[in-house]
């Protein structure tokens, strides 16, 4: 009879962390994760030892960044609300809402018709031009009407503002304006 003898592998006890880690020695110790190349020297300057961390380039890259990311008047969220069943003074029975996606800042235009939302846009418009010196990026509405007439899309081409339109039947994509209201 032949005997047959198993091996058993060894379990690998896990050791908890942060415990057997040694940091670098030598050469090593000092270099940062990134912004060095292969041999050591700053991708800008070409400079063995200029890190990232100090380059000049780098940090303004990084602070061109952030100043570009998101700001004021990029996009704008408008409805319009009405009839109400009680007038406001002035017999006004409609009104239309600008909200700022980045600020949440609002601007509320009282209206007699439903009809006069392109005048209160324009309104709208050359008050953010006047005032804070920005343009509109963009502007999200929903399907209501009162942004769908070419004198509307002829506006927006001609301020280069790109429209975004919820799908139909969805208020709710457009809850910012709807909050508001």
């Amino acid at each position: 009879m032949m005997s047959q003898h198993v091996k058993l592998k060894e379990k690998k006890v896990a050791k908890p962390k942060g415990i057997g880690k040694t940091k670098p020695k030598g050469k090593n110790a000092l270099k940062p994760k990134g912004g060095i190349s292969k041999e050591g020297k700053c991708f800008h300057y070409n400079k063995p030892g200029h890190w990232k961390r100090n380059c000049h380039v780098y940090l303004e890259e990084v602070k061109k960044v952030k100043v570009v990311g998101v700001s004021t008047f990029g996009l704008i969220h408008s409805d319009v609300c009405g009839p109400m069943n009680t007038q406001a003074r002035g017999g006004f029975q409609y009104f239309i809402t600008f909200t700022d996606d980045f600020s949440r800042y609002g601007y509320i235009y009282l209206m007699h018709h439903k009809s006069k939302a392109l005048e209160k846009s324009k309104e709208f418009k050359n008050e953010v031009q006047n005032q804070h010196g920005k343009s509109i990026k963009a502007l999200r509405s929903d399907r209501g009407g009162e942004h769908l007439s070419q004198d509307f899309d002829d506006l927006l081409k001609e301020c280069e503002i790109v429209s975004q339109l919820t799908p139909p039947g969805t208020p709710q994509w457009n809850g910012v304006s709807e909050r508001r209201n």
